[in-house]
């Protein structure tokens, strides 16, 4: 399969996924937030955000086993590939019981951390319990999930991500409809998990004919190598899961889990928005991987330049409309007590469009094995983000640890990622802004204009108008942008769009 053709169908693959959850979680979440109420909704997402840190744990080694499984597949080396797999299966099955008994520490002194009212202890025990099982789990899935990405089946693995999420929220909708309270919820999402486990690991063994699980392929050097690379990955997933999760834990300690469930509502229109993106952003690791064990570093530069250039007005536009619409949104959603997640995302937002438009410069990097100075950078990121948070939280409330995110990054991956992560191409920044940023701008503008028109003279009282007028100004930001559209990205689309005029006529 040709590089453009195997780009394309991972992309597909990906968004079809994520809008799939992206439904799903929109219309489980309002029957959950209002099933558990504010107390509980914040225990839960305050426990998904500390057993978030467990991700630390691997080292960077999930990351790092993507790209060497892609680098060994596109050269043909079976031997060498089943060494990695081997090797990290090993490594992986040490952090599920090293997850275990964190677990039981994290369970017997939660209360000692954070402030928990209104609320059963027993209850919070055996939430924290249960989800770190179903993490202490999903570590043994770890090495097949990154099979099936280094293969770039992320057909695959979204249709079984799309399965297990409409067993799972079906499950979680009737259990709370039926008056069973969180620790059913978390047992049923426990179950589900693990049953997709399972699934993954049977799909990579018969996808990959010559994946062999047998001791006899453990290599010490194997986990040298991926220990190796997988040190700097660490600081990013260290940075990832730091401005992902630590917010959440910081208002836990310091406000209570009321103000959590606020914050944690924008967080996931935030995710929301990340998984959109994360369509385009993801495939570049692997491909990149690949590109790079041919030594076509033209292409890679190349590559790196075309990916921002169709993530930026994905965020631009997503940004801009729920600006416009976002409050209204909330209130029709979960209802007027989390309006205050309004202010919130839209602060987050405005430089999560920066950090995922360059976060492909930092995959396509990473994938070529450039990661020492990104990890580097990560842990200043992450620092800085509690540092920040914590000053500012004591002035401004919510919106002051919303802000110790923003300042930080603006400056990392608005300006420190594109200038380094350009030097090494050698691809000129005025270039970079030209190609790929400027279009998304410029496409921007008329967008802004009909938004404000339409929000101003017909503003909407509920979903079917706010989705009117966002089809709108999508019309209007797409048919702006087309002209920038690349020849090669236009040329398939032009006889579906000829076929859309004469179907209308």
């Amino acid at each position: 399969m040709s590089l453009k053709r195997q780009f394309i169908k991972s992309v597909l693959a990906n968004y079809i996924g994520y809008i799939a959850n992206i439904l799903i979680s929109f219309v489980a979440t309002p029957i959950i937030v209002n099933s558990l109420g504010k107390a509980q909704y914040g225990l839960w997402s305050l426990v998904m955000s500390l057993t978030g840190y467990y991700g630390l744990l691997n080292l960077g080694m999930r990351s790092s086993l993507t790209k060497y499984l892609a680098e060994y597949n596109t050269k043909n080396d079976d031997d060498e590939f089943n060494k990695l797999f081997n090797s990290s299966f090993i490594f992986f099955i040490s952090l599920s019981i090293i997850t275990l008994l964190i677990t039981y520490f994290l369970k017997n002194n939660f209360t000692s951390f954070f402030k928990v009212k209104n609320i059963n202890i027993q209850i919070v025990y055996l939430v924290v319990l249960i989800v770190g099982i179903n993490i202490s789990l999903s570590f043994l899935s770890k090495p097949f999930e990154s099979v099936l990405v280094s293969l770039n089946r992320f057909d695959i693995r979204n249709a079984i991500g799309i399965l297990f999420s409409l067993i799972k929220y079906t499950g979680l909708i009737l259990i709370l409809k039926s008056g069973f309270g969180i620790v059913y919820m978390a047992i049923i999402v426990l179950i589900v998990d693990a049953c997709s486990y399972l699934v993954n690991a049977i799909v990579a063994l018969k996808i990959k004919d010559n994946l062999i699980l047998t001791k006899s392929y453990i290599s010490l050097s194997s986990l040298k190598k991926l220990f190796n690379f997988g040190v700097f990955n660490f600081m990013r997933q260290l940075s990832k899961i730091v401005l992902n999760r630590t917010d959440t834990i910081i208002i836990g300690i310091f406000l209570g889990l009321s103000y959590v469930a606020i914050y944690s509502i924008a967080e996931s229109l935030i995710r929301y928005a990340q998984l959109i993106i994360r369509g385009i952003s993801r495939v570049t690791l692997p491909i990149s991987s690949s590109i790079s064990a041919k030594g076509d570093f033209k292409t890679l530069a190349k590559f790196m330049l075309i990916i921002p250039k169709y993530i930026a007005p994905i965020g631009i536009f997503i940004f801009i409309e729920f600006f416009f619409y976002g409050y209204k949104f909330i209130q029709l959603w979960i209802g007027d007590s989390f309006h205050q997640s309004y202010v919130i995302f839209c602060i987050l937002m405005s430089v999560r469009v920066i950090i995922m438009t360059n976060n492909s410069l930092i995959q396509t990097l990473v994938g070529a094995g450039f990661n020492k100075f990104f990890g580097l950078l990560s842990i200043i990121e992450a620092i800085s983000n509690i540092v920040l948070s914590v000053i500012l939280l004591q002035y401004y409330g919510l919106i002051g640890v919303a802000l110790g995110t923003v300042i930080p990054l603006s400056i990392t991956r608005g300006i420190i990622v594109p200038f380094y992560s350009l030097k090494i191409v050698k691809v000129k920044f005025s270039k970079y802004i030209n190609y790929s940023i400027l279009p998304a701008l410029v496409a921007s503008i008329p967008c802004i204009i009909v938004s404000w028109i339409l929000n101003k003279y017909n503003q909407p009282s509920n979903y079917f108008e706010i989705f009117i007028n966002v089809s709108i100004a999508f019309v209007v930001m797409t048919a702006t942008f087309f002209p920038f559209i690349d020849n090669e990205v236009k040329e398939p689309l032009k006889p579906i769009i000829k076929r859309l005029i004469f179907i209308n006529k």
